[in-house]
């Protein structure tokens, strides 16, 4: 079983696009605390974070539940 060494919470931001949320990184290992801005287009498509896309809206489909596909994002690609 794979230690865990991140942790992942997001927050739905009140914001003008829907799929808006604040995510916040926790490294365990060191408590180095990073905050990102992320969204997804209204359909759950396409991610930004920061302002910059980084995955483009057949790369990334978030469905019905941008936020579990967001942290899914972040537990398995930051990691890497």
């Amino acid at each position: 079983m794979k230690e865990q060494i991140t942790k992942v919470s997001l927050k739905k931001l009140p914001a003008l696009t829907t799929n808006t949320y604040r995510v916040t990184v926790t490294e365990l290992l060191t408590d180095e605390i990073k905050v990102y801005t992320v969204r997804t287009n209204r359909d759950g498509e396409g991610l930004w974070i920061n302002g910059i896309q980084v995955r483009g809206t057949c790369q990334f489909s978030a469905g019905k539940r941008p936020d579990a596909a967001i942290r899914k994002y972040f537990t398995e690609y930051m990691e890497a």
